[in-house]
């Protein structure tokens, strides 16, 4: 099942200063977005501002202003500022992550640093951390810790068995080329929706199969010849790889053909077709649903209501999942599990698929440090990011904090009452409407009120992969089990620690964490 999709937004430069200026970060005197040292963690509870103003060396004089004000502001950084080989961008929220990144390092470190109870949260983070960090231990696995479902994968000797597997696929780290979800409803805020979308492909989207241009052929080559070097780490010899990247190739173009284009996947009416189990039997035969939901953990019971994203794209695809020989699924199947596991595995293979990944579709030249890689697998949302978080706003972001940070959203709140009360240009019940609106509008400062609990989520120091089975297991249950239940609406969908904030239309809140 995939993560909930979210509509993301930039938080404005007032927000920013004000959240800076209460969650005690001391700021290092630097020139904005062009360097970056660390300072000792403050002590939580000290607010302090930091410095302010414009750094005039970034400005181009060449320019002038009214002809193109950014290039005025910006021109020589612009031209002096060199990326590192790890980055494909840089700037002023690269900044602010790289500062949550070495608070998070940090707040391991110290766990690292001494002895906890098993079972503890503290013994889950640092043994996850140190999992990922013990590189010797994965060079000596190699592929091994794979050579389960590769075997089961080989084992496939029908389409029901290839189902299950499909079903598996996030929890297996492998693909399958229809994809589902639960999410809240968007028509519905007070419920979960299972929804039924289109997946598969192991580049960004159709585009990269089926559009012309040397840059595109380029991709598409370089991608063939990776798909051939993952399955060499399964046991292919070189003939049969070749033979099989070519084939997984052709499917996964033929898929692309099915898919709908990103425009159309954008329409809200024409991604939203409510229909019924027994609905989506009729309507979309040839796929064995219910073993596939089944095989997901989702008990068919609870499907009163399911949304087909992209119709005419899963028909395609199920046709696809007709004709296509067994054989061709399996290899599709196998290269997948590798490519998408491959950065708990094996420097060699992690490099290998870095390569493609990486270098040729994202322009990095270099992975970047590997605690920072194992930074971002331990403290992500659907890591252990919020166990971390609650250590994160105790250090900088303490209550009193957040307390000043929502008294401060009520005074604009109260602003915003007196001037739509004032307005003479507002009907009274257009009035009424937007006073509802103002009066409902939810923010969501810092921390959530209410923690996730990992007491049953098991993590061990041994063990990389089983640490990341367990960990996609465990927020797949939990995703699966909301449907039939009521929407948690003091859920977050962002760390403490995230540098970002999104806008959640279907409860009108927006949610600004504490970094």
């Amino acid at each position: 099942m995939a993560a909930m999709p979210w509509r993301r937004i930039l938080m404005t430069a007032s927000c920013i200063a004000l959240l800076a200026a209460c969650q005690g970060e001391k700021k290092e005197q630097q020139t904005a977005e062009r360097e970056h040292t660390t300072s000792a963690a403050p002590s939580a509870g000290k607010p302090e501002l930091g410095s302010w103003g414009v750094d005039l060396s970034a400005r181009d004089l060449s320019v002038k202003p009214g002809d193109d004000f950014f290039r005025y502001a910006n021109g020589t950084w612009l031209k002096t500022y060199k990326l590192k080989p790890d980055q494909v961008r840089y700037g002023s929220f690269n900044i602010l992550r790289d500062k949550s990144e070495e608070r998070v390092k940090a707040i391991i470190d110290e766990l690292a640093a001494s002895d906890h109870k098993p079972g503890s949260i503290e013994q889950k983070i640092a043994d996850y951390f140190a999992s990922f960090m013990d590189v010797d231990r994965l060079n000596q696995l190699g592929i091994t810790p794979l050579a389960d479902d590769l075997k089961a994968i080989a084992g496939i000797r029908d389409r029901t068995e290839l189902v299950k597997i499909f079903a598996q696929a996030d929890i297996l780290g492998t693909d399958t080329p229809i994809g589902a979800f639960v999410s809240i409803d968007r028509k519905d805020p007070n419920r979960y929706l299972l929804t039924i979308g289109q997946s598969g492909l192991g580049l960004p989207d159709r585009d990269y199969y089926l559009a012309k241009g040397d840059r595109f052929q380029k991709i598409r080559t370089a991608y063939k010849a990776h798909i051939a070097r993952m399955l060499h780490f399964a046991g292919y010899d070189d003939a049969r790889a070749q033979q099989a990247a070519e084939a997984v190739f052709a499917l996964e173009t033929e898929m692309a053909k099915a898919h709908w284009p990103r425009t159309e996947l954008r329409n809200r009416d024409k991604t939203y077709n409510v229909t019924t189990l027994d609905g989506l039997e009729k309507a979309y035969p040839g796929f064995p649903w219910r073993t596939a939901f089944q095989a997901a953990g989702i008990d068919p019971a609870k499907l009163d209501k399911i949304n087909v994203a992209p119709p005419s794209a899963i028909k395609g695809l199920i046709a696809l999942f007709e004709k296509t020989p067994l054989d061709v699924w399996k290899d599709y199947l196998t290269f997948h599990l590798i490519t998408g596991n491959a950065s708990y595995l094996s420097e060699e293979i992690d490099n290998a698929n870095f390569a493609f990944y990486g270098k040729v579709l994202s322009g990095q030249q270099a992975q970047r440090d590997r605690w920072k890689r194992a930074v971002r697998l331990v403290g992500s949302r659907n890591g252990l990011g919020e166990a971390i978080g609650q250590i994160y706003v105790a250090r900088y972001f303490p209550p009193s904090s957040k307390a000043m940070m929502l008294d401060l959203v009520e005074n604009l709140r109260r602003a915003f009452r007196e001037r739509i009360t004032n307005l003479d240009w507002m009907g009274p019940e257009t009035k009424k409407e937007a006073l509802a609106k103002l009066a409902a509008f939810r923010p969501k400062i810092g921390y959530p009120d209410k923690w996730r609990s990992f007491a049953d989520l098991t993590i061990r120091r041994d063990d990389l992969m089983g640490n990341v089975r367990r960990v996609r297991a465990f927020f797949h249950e939990d995703e699966v089990s909301r449907l039939g239940k009521p929407t948690d609406r003091d859920e977050w969908f962002m760390t403490p620690q995230t540098v970002n904030a999104y806008y959640n239309p279907q409860f009108n809140e927006i949610v600004f964490p504490a970094a």
